[in-house]
């Protein structure tokens, strides 16, 4: 069931620098979340806008998992501020419970990715290839405080920071997570 009062309460209203704009977006269940995303089936892209709250010495990142539910499998964009303190995103795919995260290709195209923060909120553009054509799709949240020599390194594990994953229809909007539906709306 749509709840779009409470959809456009929490995410419709958000806006993006440098005019960027976006079909569909879904208030995720955990972390406070946002994604934002605009399919092109001409080339199977997706444009996507992942927001979260977070401070500027924390990390957030969002995945797509074309092999799993969780965290292995997960190709990771991570954003954070490095060492000189500006605003960064790298991508690593995650293969096992203690990654040493670095930057390193996906298992899919990367077009585009960047990051910014404003207002303790950090968010994530990129443009990606769909893995497989597939429009239902895994993904996978995160935030946290924890570094490792400059890289995002950790998180809870416990509470949201075990729960935020899901399922993800680009065509529909439709979001499972944790088995919880989420909410979608449709700009």
């Amino acid at each position: 069931p749509l709840r779009p009062a409470f959809a456009q309460q929490s995410c419709s209203s958000d806006s993006f620098t440098q005019n960027r704009r976006y079909t569909l977006c879904n208030s995720l269940p955990e972390l406070s979340g946002k994604l934002h995303w605009s399919y092109h089936p001409s080339n199977s892209t997706v444009d996507v806008a992942y927001r979260a709250p977070q401070s500027a010495d924390g990390w957030i990142a969002w995945a797509l998992n074309p092999t799993g539910s969780g965290m292995v499998g997960a190709q990771v964009i991570f954003a954070f501020h490095d060492s000189s303190s500006v605003m960064t995103a790298i991508s690593y795919p995650i293969s096992n419970t203690s990654p040493s995260v670095r930057n390193t290709s996906l298992s899919y195209r990367v077009y585009s990715m960047t990051s910014e923060f404003n207002n303790n909120m950090m968010t994530i553009y990129a443009t990606i290839e769909l893995p497989q054509n597939r429009t239902q799709v895994n993904h996978v949240w995160q935030a946290s405080n924890l570094f490792t020599n400059g890289a995002p390194n950790g998180h809870p594990l416990n509470g949201p920071n075990v729960q935020s994953y899901g399922t993800l229809d680009l065509l529909s909007g439709e979001l499972s997570s944790g088995g919880v539906p989420g909410s979608t709306l449709r700009m």
